[in-house]
């Protein structure tokens, strides 16, 4: 089984995205819109009914792609009682305090199930074009499965997958060569790399450089740095390794001199949510700023900004001791905003971050059941 997280936006600012046919359709758009996210959905191509929804949001959008994420992919982030074997690069457990035990120690991967877990990219990718969508974007970020191969802290191997940089990179490589191998030369295909994982010895800025010029010499549309993982969660302005990254924009220091690196345009995302911000990230050579949290708060900033308004959109902070208990609570009243907006009610920037959390887990629990089920069903 694969998971797709929907993600639909109009590219600001760029001039082009790779073009591999004489009459493909440009796919720039130059009015900074985004919109937001769909729930998680399985994507296959049978299903007319998602197909013609798809055909009309990409007449009425433009650029309609996903983030891709192998079921597998969850890895070492599966909590226990899914009823499967959590696996990952190493046998390297999570470490996050006393919610550790809420994941098993994963097994490490051997060579027939990387090759299986290839494969399941490419596959996904092909039905989502069958399905009508325009793009995918591979996740090897945030300390899901690709991103733990790139980290020295979970990927201990010692055979052609792990050590050296080029090694840890290679799935990256193989799952971006094996998805292009098996969809049109006009669907996009982008990566989300952390620009840092945050975690002293781990993946930092020098080694994202790196693998861009990897990515340089593969036919990849776009890359959107982010960084952190669940461990160091810098997506939401903390670090394991004591920066603080409080302000906004927390990865633009490290973008521009990776988007010096990139032939492919580079896409900056992680706490923006003013028209300065997304100014200054563009002027500093990046192509594009991603604003998804702050949509999900506010999805007319785009048009209000048009306007000459100077809104933004801002949670509360979560200011808790048990700072993963805040990260899930982060997260969670963003989702909250997400299931408003699918409902066609207003936001709630200032929702209870405990009610939030509590509300999250029990979806949580009934997909669980509801996943298990499908999983018994084989």
């Amino acid at each position: 089984m694969s998971t797709i997280w929907a993600l639909h936006f109009r590219a600001p600012r760029i001039q082009h995205v790779r073009a591999r046919s004489a009459d493909a359709p440009s796919r720039a758009r130059d009015d900074a819109e985004v919109f937001g996210v769909a729930s998680a959905l399985g994507v296959d191509p049978l299903h007319q009914g998602l197909h013609l929804v798809l055909e009309g949001d990409v007449a009425r959008v433009g650029l309609l792609a996903l983030a891709l994420v192998d079921a597998l992919q969850r890895c070492g982030l599966t909590q226990r009682g899914l009823g499967q074997q959590t696996v990952a690069p190493s046998a390297v457990a999570l470490e996050l305090g006393g919610l550790s035990k809420m994941f098993p120690v994963p097994k490490a991967l051997d060579e027939a199930e990387i090759q299986d877990l290839i494969q399941r990219f490419a596959r996904t990718a092909q039905l989502a074009e069958q399905a009508g969508f325009t793009g995918v974007q591979i996740h090897a970020a945030h300390g899901y499965l690709l991103s733990q191969f790139l980290s020295p802290i979970s990927n201990k191997r010692t055979d052609h997958w792990g050590g050296e940089l080029e090694n840890r990179a290679r799935l990256l490589l193989e799952v971006v060569k094996a998805v292009r191998s098996v969809v049109a030369p006009s669907f996009c295909v982008a990566v989300k790399l952390n620009s840092a994982d945050f975690q002293r010895g781990g993946f930092d800025a020098a080694d994202a450089k790196q693998v861009v010029q990897l990515l340089n010499e593969l036919a990849v549309d776009l890359v959107e740095l982010s960084g952190g993982s669940y461990e160091a969660t810098a997506m939401q302005g903390d670090a394991r390794d004591g920066r603080t990254l409080a302000r906004e924009a927390y990865f633009l220091e490290f973008a521009g001199e990776i988007a010096a690196a990139a032939t492919m345009p580079v896409m900056v995302t992680g706490g923006i949510r003013r028209l300065p911000v997304v100014e200054q990230v563009l002027a500093g050579g990046v192509a594009m700023a991603g604003i998804a949290t702050a949509l999900a708060i506010n999805p007319a900033l785009p048009k209000q900004w048009q306007a000459g308004q100077a809104s933004h959109a801002e949670l509360p902070a979560i200011r808790w001791k048990h700072k993963a208990l805040a990260s899930l609570a982060y997260m969670a009243v963003v989702k909250y905003q997400l299931r408003q907006l699918s409902l066609g009610k207003h936001t709630h920037a200032g929702v209870s971050p405990l009610r939030a959390l509590l509300l999250e887990q029990l979806k949580s629990a009934r997909r669980t059941r509801h996943y298990k089920r499908l999983m018994a069903a084989g």
